[in-house]
């Protein structure tokens, strides 16, 4: 999965998310921004390794798809009450999960 804050094509965006499993449902967490517009595509490798750069439909990159983070940030809170839970990097900040099912 490739995002970033500004619409591109595939190996043009800013972030890159990956996961070398071969199976056919990921999910993905993005680290993003408030009150910003992300965008984002999908790709998948099979075991043939053949990828985003030898496909020739629109399918394999995705389309390019947007999400915008709305809401407001949590008021803000002692460290301490983070449970000891060392996979938030902040708590503050909007975490995003993108489910990815090859059909």
């Amino acid at each position: 999965m490739q995002y970033g804050l500004s619409s591109g094509d595939w190996n043009t965006y800013d972030e890159r998310i990956s996961d070398d499993e071969l199976v056919l449902d990921h999910v993905f967490t993005m680290q993003i921004e408030w009150h910003e517009d992300y965008y984002f595509r999908v790709a998948s490798t099979d075991y043939s390794g053949n990828g985003p750069a030898a496909s020739t439909t629109d399918e394999n990159p995705s389309l390019e798809q947007t999400l915008t983070s709305t809401g407001d940030p949590p008021p803000d809170s002692d460290a301490s009450s983070n449970s000891g839970d060392d996979d938030i990097e902040d708590p503050d900040e909007p975490t995003c999960f993108i489910d990815y099912l090859l059909n």
